[in-house]
């Protein structure tokens, strides 16, 4: 791990599609004017999609004949809807804000919606659950599979992890690390520090990690947590690193296999085995358009969805994980 990638980006780029000898594909599915940040996969099958410039919760049905993007919940108080994440049977935590200048963020705040209890419509009306008046910039949601009622959402600006408690209504940042920062003096633009994140165990040691993105250092990190997410229980260590424009936003993580699948400027979708840190660019299409933001994962062993800036939803031919 930590081994620079740029050699093996460069190399594997040009033959993305058929990588591995196979063929791997990024299909547009639905293509609108909404620039997507976060996605998650209902129990159904079908899509939840949120955007940074609008406070909606989007639904899409992929299999339908012509798949279209439909509000079913409306953000009170913010003009940005950040993350999503599943926490129950059809119900979600979503994050969302009030965007500033240079990627700051005012009113950073938590709801539920549940969309099992959904008007004849189909929309519903999120629960207010709590607003971080400290918080800068909530970037990467998600709740942890042992207890869902307990979210991990990134803070981009301030370089650290926050941790809400659903029942409790209450937030904390018990993690905290140099590799989750903005970089000092970095020239990068968007001048953000932790994005993506997602939960990975090891099941021969039983250590849950927490892997993020750091967009700014063009990197992939991992940091061990306890059960509850309440402490790291050891530093962080880089996975792998980028260079310039190449950086990661969010990624989907299977747990079985150990494969990472990440959302790779400009229009690459990237797979990182875990066990040994190797990367390989498995898709490469200009109709990721203005780059690809998130991955989900189907579950079904080899396709998957992404979602670019440029208002695309992407069906996803992967290798097998």
């Amino acid at each position: 791990m930590g081994s620079t990638i740029r050699s093996t980006i460069t190399a594997v780029a040009a033959l993305a599609g058929t990588a591995l000898g196979q063929n791997y594909s990024a299909t547009v599915i639905y293509s609108g004017s909404v620039s997507w940040e976060n996605a998650v996969l209902r129990p159904n099958g079908q899509l939840l999609m949120v955007s940074l410039s609008e406070p909606y919760v989007y639904n899409l049905d992929p299999s339908a004949d012509t798949p279209e993007a439909v509000v079913v919940a409306t953000l009170p108080g913010v003009d940005s809807a950040q993350g999503i994440a599943l926490i129950g049977d059809d119900k979600y935590a979503v994050s969302g804000g009030i965007e500033g200048s240079n990627s700051l963020y005012t009113n950073e705040s938590i709801f539920t919606i549940d969309l099992s209890t959904a008007s004849s419509n189909g929309t519903v009306v999120p629960e207010f659950v709590l607003t971080e008046s400290t918080a800068e910039n909530f970037n990467g949601l998600l709740a942890l599979d042992s207890d869902p009622s307990i979210l991990l959402l990134g803070d981009s600006l301030l370089g650290k992890v926050w941790r809400v408690d659903l029942d409790s209504k209450t937030i904390t940042s018990p993690i905290e690390d140099e590799l989750m920062a903005v970089p000092v003096n970095t020239t990068f633009s968007p001048a953000l520090g932790i994005d993506g994140l997602k939960l990975w165990t090891n099941t021969t040691s039983g250590q849950l990690y927490l892997y993020f993105t750091n967009v700014a250092a063009l990197s992939l990190a991992r940091v061990p947590i306890n059960a509850n997410a309440t402490a790291a229980t050891g530093p962080a260590e880089l996975v792998d690193t980028f260079e310039d424009p190449d950086n990661w936003d969010d990624m989907a993580i299977a747990q079985s296999s150990g494969l990472i699948f990440g959302a790779m400027n400009p229009n690459y979708i990237c797979q990182v085995e875990i066990a040994t840190g190797a990367m390989e660019v498995v898709i490469n299409d200009t109709a990721i358009s203005e780059g690809p933001t998130a991955v989900v994962l189907k579950g079904d062993g080899h396709t998957g969805w992404a979602f670019a800036r440029g208002g695309e939803v992407l069906e996803l031919e992967l290798p097998a994980y």
